[in-house]
């Protein structure tokens, strides 16, 4: 999930709206989901379509729109250092804000701390790799889900590929093609498949492929052509598996989104869903924890009406919302005072 908060070019609408629309995603399969699970009522839209459901949809299109923007923001500039403390910044400070919330309102006020696991486990919640983890090793996992460890790894391989796809562009394609038909095929991934950065390494590199040759294959001009086969995908059941699907449908999705979001001259529209673009990866943080939090106990044996069930939904939207803006202005005032703290140090060791 790209994000980033230091000074680079202008945001670019496109992929700011395909990053609402993946949000949105992830938020309606997560809310639909524990509906479904606790209470008679119906879903908001659809949960699964004939090859997989909503969360796929979200989570691919964020893969592929991570590898589009690295690739505009990175190619030609490549500098190691830079890359990787912006990566850092623009995942894990907001990431620990989130977990010491979460912390001290589980473990320290109703005293939910797991003592039976190996304080030594924290080290892979202070990497961002405890939900990534979680289903190999018990850890201290409480915010993010396995996004945030794998999106971490792509991060960390992302300049391998950049070079890669620069100096030889097909052969890395045909390479990556073949490993991710034998990840697929032999499925030996010591994490869910679906879950291993291996596996999500296709989609980023698509959204670099994208990036890359976007002056003669415009996406403005012929994303619509993928509007066929993504109706396919979503409609008719093929004899795939899952990783294959879900890689086919963010393929045929992504393009499909940034020809739609083209077409929207409004200018109000555009810095409204902007504006939302920059609160997604906060969103994303809170969202879960949000639910099994405020919403479970609310809606376990409830039967609602799916007048009710869009109220419950437009209630959750809103919380999430604030709290994402909440999390965002915490995490601005932290690296505020940690970039003043360091200036005074500086200062005090020239003097």
């Amino acid at each position: 999930m790209e994000h980033t908060t230091s000074a680079k070019a202008p945001r670019l609408f496109a992929p700011d709206a395909v990053r609402v629309f993946a949000t949105l995603c992830i938020l309606l399969f997560h809310f639909n989901y524990l509906t479904a699970s606790l209470s008679a009522a119906p879903a908001v839209g659809f949960l699964t379509y004939a090859n997989g459901s909503m969360g796929h949809i979200g989570v691919s299109l964020f893969f592929i729109l991570s590898g589009y923007t690295l690739f505009l923001r990175w190619d030609g500039r490549m500098q190691l250092r830079p890359y990787f403390l912006s990566r850092i910044r623009s995942v894990l400070p907001m990431y620990w804000i989130g977990y010491l919330v979460l912390f001290v309102y589980t473990d320290i006020l109703h005293g939910a701390f797991p003592r039976d696991i190996p304080k030594s486990r924290l080290v892979l919640t202070f990497l961002g790799m405890d939900g990534y983890l979680a289903a190999v090793v018990p850890t201290f996992y409480k915010i993010g889900e396995w996004f945030v460890g794998c999106i971490l790894l792509l991060y960390a391989v992302f300049p391998l590929l950049l070079k890669a796809i620069d100096a030889h562009p097909r052969i890395l394609l045909g390479a990556v093609c073949v490993l991710f038909a034998a990840w697929v095929l032999w499925d030996v991934s010591f994490v869910p498949i679906e879950h291993s950065f291996i596996t999500r390494i296709p989609e980023f590199l698509i959204g670099m492929y994208f990036a890359k040759y976007r002056s003669g294959f415009d996406l403005r001009r012929y994303g619509f052509f993928f509007a066929l086969p993504l109706c396919v995908v979503l409609f008719v059941p093929l004899p795939l598996a899952e990783p294959v699907l879900t890689l086919f449908t963010g393929v045929c999705c992504f393009p499909v989104l940034f020809a739609l979001a083209e077409c929207i001259p409004a200018p109000r529209v555009r810095r409204a869903v902007s504006v939302c673009a920059r609160y997604s990866y906060a969103v994303f943080l809170v969202h879960h924890v949000t639910l099994d939090l405020l919403f479970r106990p609310f809606l376990t044996g409830k039967s609602l009406s799916l007048g009710a069930v869009l109220g419950v939904f437009f209630v959750y939207l809103l919380i999430v919302c604030c709290l994402g803006v909440l999390l965002s202005a915490a995490q601005a005032l932290v690296l505020r005072a940690w970039h003043a703290a360091l200036s005074r140090l500086r200062a005090g060791q020239n003097t």
